[in-house]
């Protein structure tokens, strides 16, 4: 065996582990934010809204984690990739907002989101990658301010380049002078504060997805004064689809109360999750725990969505999902949704005979995102029921 099959040898190996542990952290991590979610809407007390806290913290140390372990497979094999498709700026703004707001709040920091006139409501590029780099940059400056402010800020540099400016009022590293993330990687391993920016791994991820949409990251750190992280890449022109423009001009925040819900999930607890995140926009699903009840409940009853997980028995999603296309009449042409742990399942062949796909863990948001866009291909009448 040749030196360089040895390598890849090496590198196939540990990208299926990295592959597996990604899957094993996100199917438990699916658990911990439901049950934040879930317990935060009851009467607690303030001790348990402080460990309330806590778990939450714990369900981003778990995220980061995920998101690390497939940074790492995609820049060692050379394959990071994006997969564009519509998407709502102000719609992650909002997500972001009601994560941090509620943690800097208790800790006396101001935490402002603005997006300017200018800035287009919806982009064309890959918004799961998109949320990633702003977590990852957010939560270091919620990590660094004490007293101050953390400002994120969109604006539009010329007609085609979209800037997003994360500036806060934490304590900088003397790096003498600006420079690119790339320069800055080696000061900041030496720096005493290297406990309080322990995220090299996750900024040189962070980069090299910018890098991929075409553009780049700049950080100014000026000791005693604050941070500023700049994120700045081109616009890429939105394909003309009449009908998705369509769909996207009747987008409505409402769901409603008629649609018609199957659920293909073979772990309790996921069920439980998406069951409990339904029901509060009014909707009763049908839930199976495999791929052959999937398929036998698409062809005895025609649904709005079908949300389909990738990992089942019996019969797997992606086998579930083909029989569903080819051979119901009822739902060949029901939007279908993957829901998986596998992040790399979007890379893959298999990938495309979905309406779209969710990455666990779940959050009410991002259900309801998907919830609405079957909603409107429907082109059902709309009730008051918002995410919470």
């Amino acid at each position: 065996m040749s030196d360089n099959q040895t390598k890849n040898k090496n590198t196939n190996s540990k990208g299926a582990i990295l592959s597996s542990l990604n899957h094993e952290i996100r199917t438990q991590l699916n658990a911990l934010v439901w049950f934040a979610n879930a317990l935060a809407k009851t009467d607690v007390s303030p001790e348990q809204a402080e460990l309330l806290v806590t778990l939450d913290a714990v369900s981003d140390a778990f995220g980061d984690v995920a998101d690390r372990l497939l940074g790492m497979k995609q820049i060692e094999s050379g394959t990071m990739s994006l997969h564009r498709s519509k998407t709502d700026i102000h719609e992650i703004f909002e997500e972001v907002k009601v994560k941090f707001k509620p943690r800097c709040d208790e800790n006396g920091v101001s935490f402002v989101v603005n997006i300017d006139e200018g800035v287009p409501k919806f982009i064309y590029e890959d918004g799961e990658r998109l949320r990633q780099i702003l977590k990852q940059v957010i939560s270091d400056a919620v990590k660094c301010v004490d007293t101050g402010s953390i400002v994120v800020t969109a604006l539009m540099r010329a007609s085609d380049m979209l800037a997003i400016v994360i500036a806060d009022t934490g304590a900088g590293i003397d790096l003498s002078g600006n420079d690119s993330l790339g320069k800055q990687t080696e000061a900041r391993r030496k720096s005493p504060n290297f406990a309080v920016y322990a995220s090299d791994m996750g900024m040189e991820i962070s980069q090299g997805i910018v890098v991929a949409m075409g553009g780049g990251i700049e950080i100014t750190r000026s000791p005693g004064v604050g941070s500023t992280v700049d994120i700045q890449f081109p616009l890429v022109a939105m394909p003309s689809d009449k009908r998705t423009d369509q769909a996207a001009a009747n987008v409505s925040l409402e769901v409603p109360s008629q649609l018609k819900v199957l659920v293909a999930e073979d772990i309790f607890i996921n069920q439980k999750v998406l069951d409990s995140y339904l029901l509060q926009w009014g909707l009763k699903a049908d839930f199976v725990d495999d791929g052959e009840a999937a398929v036998k409940a698409a062809n005895e009853c025609e649904y709005d969505i079908i949300i389909m997980d990738i990992h089942m028995p019996k019969l797997d999603g992606v086998g579930a999902a083909t029989e569903i296309r080819q051979k119901s009449e009822l739902n060949k042409h029901t939007m279908i949704v993957a829901l998986t742990a596998d992040v790399f399942f979007q890379d893959s062949d298999e990938s495309f005979i979905f309406d779209a796909i969710m990455n666990k863990p779940i959050t009410p948001m991002r259900l309801l995102s998907v919830v609405q866009k079957a909603a409107n291909k429907k082109g059902l009448v709309q009730v008051d029921a918002l995410a919470s």
